[in-house]
């Protein structure tokens, strides 16, 4: 018997406990009956009794194996890789989990005190530990969790001082790549070997404002694109950090969000106010990455009136942007699927977002999957015409986040949602764990397995790597 299921569903010992009583009872009185039809009546509530308390300890059983008993058709080689931090009175601690992707068993697990590893990412084959309080990258074997080398972010014109990422670090064939604050108004890049650590080339950049909203680190066929204002990107050799070229967009144009890349074009929205008090307009360029040509400008469809800083994702041929409409007297809520070619809206998808959602789009076989930080649901929607395929409904007041596919497999992590009148600990039958990496079928949306993490917060997405 699956003893778990009593913790799952703490109603349960009691409901056994009262059908033993009240079999018992139903059995000394039909002992004591001396009428034929009321000891067959007694008989049959016992066995009506004894039936329904089985098929409920059944049923919550099944529904417990349910969320976490199938291995998924992933080789075993492959792994998932994740960074959580459980914050304790006066202490703060991170730990990097690596689960079987095949069946969400541990391989390994190893904690950090003292830090929180927000900049972390990894590769194929390594992970790549980077915090927002450290200035010191580790580099640790992705399936067993051993160290590969260790080095301090130190500013190679003065060694004393330590630099401090402020974005994500990007490993793109076989470079780790970093963008620093350095002094008041200097952003440092930084090219290491990732195989070995030792730096291979820093390039400082003086003028740059590292308090502008949408400094950005991306890689995309050996150039290294980074936005050192709200209104200039740069383009760096990957090799050797040397400068390719440079955008700049015109006098009152800004960034209105971060760049996007795929296939060696870079994307960008920007926001022109022409007069104080005057509604902005938007357009979204296309830049030749080679060289930071303009391909093509395209204004975007006036309905939109807001957009997400950061884009949901980027697929074959489309961008997904999540943004509102103003509909009467409040804002509906979309993730828009722009052509990738043109500019234009192809299909809106609505979404439900409040202040600090986080809405995420990922494409893999036809088909995106939405993950909403803020909504208790997980999506799948065609490519070409936005219809839904699938939905995983949570049982609880939980969010999805960082959706990733590899093998047929869509891996995801769940999160709390804390919003005033929802209850993240609130359980219904057959409930689902807060904090949480799961394992779907990607076509169908059949759930495979889940590992629970409780109070603890899952910072990462979850990385797939593999040891073969």
């Amino acid at each position: 018997m699956n003893l778990s299921a009593f913790a799952q569903f703490p109603w349960l010992p009691w409901t056994l406990a009262l059908a033993v009583m009240l079999v018992v009872g139903l059995i000394m009185l039909a002992v004591r009956a001396r009428r034929w039809w009321l000891k067959a009546l007694l008989v049959l509530s016992t066995v009506l009794v004894v039936s329904g308390s089985l098929a409920g300890l059944g049923t919550a059983i099944l529904s417990r194996a349910s969320l976490a008993n199938r291995a998924a058709p992933v080789p075993d080689s492959l792994s998932l890789s994740f960074m959580d931090y459980a914050p304790k009175p006066g202490s703060v601690t991170s730990s990097l989990i690596t689960l079987n992707a095949r069946t969400g068993a541990v391989r390994a697990q190893r904690s950090f005190p003292g830090n929180v590893y927000v900049y972390s990412v990894a590769d194929e084959h390594t992970l790549y530990l980077v915090g927002g309080f450290t200035t010191t990258v580790t580099a640790m074997r992705a399936s067993d969790g051993k160290y590969l080398w260790q080095t301090p972010l130190l500013s190679p014109t003065d060694p004393q001082r330590h630099l401090s990422p402020i974005a994500s670090a990007v490993p793109s064939d076989g470079m780790l790549y970093f963008i620093t604050g350095g002094d008041a108004g200097e952003l440092v890049v930084l090219g290491l070997n990732a195989n070995t650590g030792e730096l291979v080339w820093h390039v400082s950049i003086t003028d740059a404002s590292i308090a502008a909203q949408t400094v950005l680190l991306a890689v995309e066929q050996n150039m290294v694109f980074v936005t050192i204002s709200n209104s200039e990107l740069i383009a760096l050799r990957g090799s050797d950090g040397a400068q390719m070229w440079s955008a700049r967009l015109a006098p009152g144009e800004a960034l209105a969000g971060f760049p996007i890349f795929a296939d060696g074009v870079v994307y960008i929205i920007t926001n022109l106010q022409t007069r104080p008090n005057q509604a902005s307009s938007r357009r979204i360029v296309a830049l030749d990455g080679r060289d930071g040509t303009q391909l093509w400008s395209h204004p975007l469809d006036g309905q939109i009136a807001t957009l997400a800083r950061t884009p949901a994702g980027v697929g074959a041929s489309s961008i997904y942007l999540e943004g509102s409409e103003s509909v009467g007297n409040h804002d509906a809520h979309y993730l828009y699927s722009i052509s990738a070619q043109s500019g234009n809206v192809q299909w809106k998808y609505p979404v439900t977002v409040a202040e600090g959602d986080t809405v995420s789009a990922t494409e893999a076989n036809n088909l995106v999957y939405i993950a909403n930080s803020g909504e208790t649901y997980l999506d799948a929607v065609r490519v070409g015409d936005g219809q839904r395929v699938w939905r995983h409904s949570a049982e609880t007041n939980i969010g999805f986040g960082a959706p990733v596919v590899d093998n047929g497999v869509l891996f995801v992590k769940s999160l709390p949602i804390h919003r005033a009148g929802m209850n993240s600990d609130s359980c219904s039958f057959n409930c689902e764990p807060s904090t949480a990496i799961y394992a779907f079928d990607a076509a169908t949306g059949s759930l495979y397995w889940h590992s629970a993490w409780a109070e603890m917060d899952i910072l990462s997405p979850p990385w797939v790597t593999t040891d073969a």
